[in-house]
């Protein structure tokens, strides 16, 4: 006679989710000018908090619109409007235009109207193409893993189809070894934008 012994399931592992770092930043350190000035409104002033609270020690940002939307609780087209505003009225300036789906403008926010640009940038020993291709090779990384995330997800393989045009997505996919610059970001942007095809835009970068 054969017995069966009972088969005794496993205990569950234990799974440690990734929790999201907390919010590190502690400050925001604005224009000392900005609290005499009668123009702005109460909506004014946090948009320029929010601003500076993303600057780095020597007043420069890549924040994007999106990102003080998030913050704020409200949309971007708000945010969109008051920082226009903000830079009407010189709290800061755009230094260099961000990439659509990649990252904000580099922005400098003007603390001392007295100081130009190029001061500021020799002040803080450390140039704006230097940062402007940090963060340039930081995103770029951090969107070609977010492409092939969503890439895997579809069912169907839309790269095979050389009559349809590209998304952003799918073109920094395609040519993502080849993409190691700023102005390689750039030219992807631009030739996405025109509504190429998978293979030409991989025939353009190859040529």
């Amino acid at each position: 006679m054969y017995y069966m012994q009972a088969f005794k399931l496993p205990p569950k592992p234990n799974i440690n989710k990734q929790e999201q770092k907390p919010d590190a930043r502690r400050f925001s350190v604005i224009p000392l000018r900005a609290m005499h000035d009668k123009r702005l409104t109460r909506g004014d002033y946090v948009h320029l908090i929010a601003l500076c609270s993303y600057c780095s020690p020597n007043g420069f940002t890549f924040v994007a619109h999106s990102t003080i939307a998030k913050l704020r609780g409200c949309s971007s087209a708000n945010v969109s409007r008051g920082l226009k505003k903000l830079e009407r009225y010189g709290y800061f300036e755009q230094v260099r235009k961000g990439y659509t789906s990649m990252r904000g403008s580099l922005k400098r926010v003007i603390y001392d109207e007295t100081i130009d640009l190029r001061t500021q940038e020799s002040n803080s020993n450390v140039s704006i193409e230097s940062m402007i291709n940090r963060e340039g090779e930081a995103m770029t990384r951090a969107n070609r893993k977010q492409a092939i995330k969503e890439v895997k997800k579809q069912t169907t393989n839309k790269q095979g189809d050389s009559n349809t045009s590209i998304t952003f997505d799918d073109g920094l996919l395609a040519v993502s070894h080849l993409v190691k610059t700023d102005a390689h970001l750039l030219k992807l942007e631009t030739l996405v934008t025109s509504g190429i095809t998978r293979d030409k835009l991989i025939e353009s970068f190859n040529g």
